[in-house]
């Protein structure tokens, strides 16, 4: 399993850097590593969207940092690094030749190579813990790898590849110490117990929202506790007091280092420590004050952002959800707790949609682990119903990959540089359109490119178009479709490519 996910990733490698978020950080530990300091050059921050969008100005130091949580910065220090020891001091992307460029982005993927089989690792550990077969396991991994969006962002260089990968390794932890505390081995869960709290303070530093997770990762550890305690005919509230005052030291010491190093992060970069990076834009100032139908509505129902349509696997689980709650109640719990108070509060964003990106990648982390029903259905049928689920599962999954393969030709932003494209336009059909799951718009962008299919939306307008307008547009749009496979790519295919202009 492990070789084919490896085979996988090395062979659909990306030659595209993923635009946005990630690479402002990557200018941060670039400046780390060459010159020992966080901020960045303020003519790159001046220019790299709108003030406060990515890099968050500290006026009294007269410095910039990106606005996202102080590990990403560390995170990217292995590939950089080891791009240092062996082309030379680190060159900012915008400065880089086409051959310069294609090095960065080798490095980067190796490391979202190396980063994917810890993944598969991590879910094939976890899959095992619920009684299925090394079979069933390993065709549940690379189902929730490549028939589902998570491919797309294993190939991504960006930050939610880390979100899963802590967060997975979380729960593997958990698991593993209510397995110690059950069986007595007290150093084993020990030493899980300090796991879970690496790994909730590996997603705090990331990602401040996921502070949410700490008192939900405490209370579980809690739980595992009492049911491990010998005397289970005492009352639950004197087993809880009693767990409490085990952890209570520890969990308060965890906290309080925490929630320290976090304010110093803030008061080193942002000037206080209760100032976060996301109080300089204006867009997102207000961060929880969008309108939270939006987002519950949109994260089940959405044609570009449901996660059932991005993540089908959950679909099928739903019909062994019940079962699986009853048998492996504490285990799925968890999961189900962590997902709907993330639903929640996702949904309360103002943007909600996490845009650009594809599909719904602030809950990408707990999807994967959601899912965990779906084992069963993997397992041997006997009568009609289940083998119809299996076999729709198994149609469902092979027809996800192509469609993530559809995804992942083409470069990141594809699908909306296509909405850019026709975003003025005041026609119903391309509106109605535009509003596809995103490998739909990629699919038929890559027919459109092979001359094999009119992209729909200018086939729409082509009654109003004249002949030379009509080639012009098409002109335009194959310069979108831009192929996204290193190994196939021309070393001049890595410089920047800018999106076509839009169209009037």
């Amino acid at each position: 399993m492990i070789s084919l996910v490896a085979l996988v990733l090395i062979l659909f490698q990306p030659a595209i850097i993923y635009q946005g978020d990630a690479i402002s950080v990557r200018y941060s530990t670039t400046q780390l590593i060459n010159a020992g300091r966080l901020d960045v050059n303020p003519s790159i921050a001046q220019n790299f969207g709108e003030r406060g969008q990515y890099f968050f100005e500290n006026e009294a130091k007269e410095q910039w940092y990106p606005k996202y949580g102080i590990l990403n910065t560390f995170l990217y220090v292995p590939p950089l690094l080891w791009e240092r020891s062996i082309e030379g001091p680190l060159i900012e992307v915008q400065k880089m030749t086409a051959f310069q460029r294609k090095a960065r982005v080798f490095y980067l993927n190796l490391y979202n190579i190396l980063i994917s089989l810890l993944i598969a690792v991590y879910l094939y550990l976890i899959a095992l813990n619920f009684n299925h077969s090394t079979k069933v396991t390993a065709i549940y991994v690379l189902a929730c790898l490549f028939g589902t969006f998570v491919w797309n962002y294993l190939r991504a260089q960006t930050f939610e590849i880390f979100q899963l990968f802590f967060f997975l390794g979380l729960y593997y932890s958990l698991l593993r110490f209510k397995h110690g505390k059950l069986t007595g081995k007290l150093k084993y869960s020990r030493t899980h117990f300090w796991l879970i709290l690496v790994f909730c303070s590996l997603l705090v530093l990331e990602k401040l929202v996921f502070i949410l997770l700490v008192p939900i990762a405490f209370f579980w550890i809690l739980w595992a506790e009492i049911l491990s305690q010998s005397d289970q005919n005492k009352s639950f509230h004197f087993r809880f007091i009693s767990a409490l005052k085990q952890y209570l030291t520890a969990f308060a010491i965890f906290l309080t280092c925490l929630l320290t190093l976090v304010c110093w992060a803030n008061w080193y970069r942002f000037g206080g420590p209760f100032t976060t990076g996301y109080a300089q834009w204006e867009q997102e100032r207000h961060f929880l004050s969008g309108n939270p139908l939006n987002g519950l509505y949109g994260y089940l129902f959405d044609s570009q952002k449901s996660i059932f349509l991005y993540f089908p696997l959950l679909l099928f689980s739903l019909f062994r959800f019940r079962s699986f709650l009853n048998k492996y109640t504490f285990e799925f719990s968890f999961v189900l707790i962590v997902f709907l108070v993330f639903y929640i509060i996702n949904s309360c964003f103002i943007n909600w949609r996490g845009d650009w990106c594809y599909g719904p990648r602030y809950l990408l982390f707990v999807l994967p682990l959601l899912s965990l029903p779906v084992l069963n259905l993997f397992e041997p049928a006997t009568s009609l119903l289940p083998r119809l689920l299996k076999a729709a599962l198994y149609c469902s999954i092979f027809l996800n990959v192509l469609c993530q393969m559809s995804v992942n030709m083409m470069a990141f932003n594809s699908p909306y540089n296509a909405l850019d494209y026709f975003q003025k336009i005041d026609n119903e059909q391309v509106e109605t359109y535009l509003k596809s799951p995103f490998w739909i718009i990629n699919l038929d962008l890559l027919k459109h490119r092979m001359d094999r299919k009119v992209f729909p939306p200018l086939q729409y307008l082509k009654p109003k178009l004249t002949d030379e307008s009509f080639q012009m547009h098409s002109t335009s749009l194959k310069k979108l479709c831009i192929p996204n496979f290193y190994f196939l790519s021309t070393t001049q295919e890595f410089d920047t490519h800018e999106p076509a202009a839009t169209a009037k």
